[in-house]
């Protein structure tokens, strides 16, 4: 947990540069990463980034769409005809709040 507790931190940082986070492959890896981020400060367990995911629709209901959205994307990461911009700034605001969550649980800011 201290080195899970170390990498959340990495990433508030991290998240600034919303350039290298702008392709929606790369934001379907950062959602996953999350959900599994917010699973495990939970259950202290660590799982694959989808079974974290479909625990993270049931649990956050308000984001099951944008995590279903990382499923699909993931999948279909070879798709370039899509505008990363567009889902950007809702990529941010759940990396943001799974960041919080993670701190509050974790007792870490």
């Amino acid at each position: 947990m201290q080195a899970f507790q170390g990498l959340m931190k990495e990433w508030r940082e991290w998240i600034k540069h919303t350039e290298v986070m702008s392709p929606r492959n790369y934001q379907a890896y950062v959602i996953l990463t999350m959900c599994r981020a917010l699973y495990t400060v939970n259950y202290e367990e660590f799982v694959s980034k989808k079974e974290a995911a479909l625990w993270a629709e049931k649990e956050l209901p308000e984001w099951s769409s944008l995590i279903q959205r990382a499923l699909i994307w993931r999948e279909a990461w070879r798709d370039e005809q899509v505008d990363g911009n567009a889902t950007l700034q809702e990529t941010l605001r759940f990396v943001h709040f799974v960041l919080s969550q993670c701190e509050k649980d974790t007792g870490v800011s």
